[in-house]
């Protein structure tokens, strides 16, 4: 059985391209559970996501293990490294996993 990791997305303005990628769109592998926008935008990507407003919501959750966050927010990266998560930057164009 494939264990489900709990995703948090900081910044959901990435472009749809990104998340029908094949690595992040295993709907069987990865459970996206709560998104932090400024806009509410595109959040219809995330079919029973919590829609955040603040960025803490996703930072605190010990349950996320995975975050994918958008070039506009890589200030959040150190502090989502130093509470264990996963970071994935990511743009349409390239992906960086810390």
């Amino acid at each position: 059985m494939n264990k489900i990791i709990n995703v948090g997305v900081i910044g959901s303005e990435m472009s749809e391209e990104f998340f029908q990628l094949p690595a992040s769109a295993n709907h069987q592998k990865y459970h996206y559970k709560k998104i932090y926008t400024e806009t509410g935008a595109q959040a219809r990507q995330f079919p029973g996501a919590e829609l955040v407003s603040d960025v803490n919501e996703i930072l605190n959750d010990g349950s996320i293990e995975l975050v994918i966050v958008s070039p506009d927010h890589i200030n959040t990266v150190s502090q989502l490294i130093r509470a264990g998560k996963a970071v994935r930057v990511s743009d349409t164009h390239s992906s960086y996993l810390y």
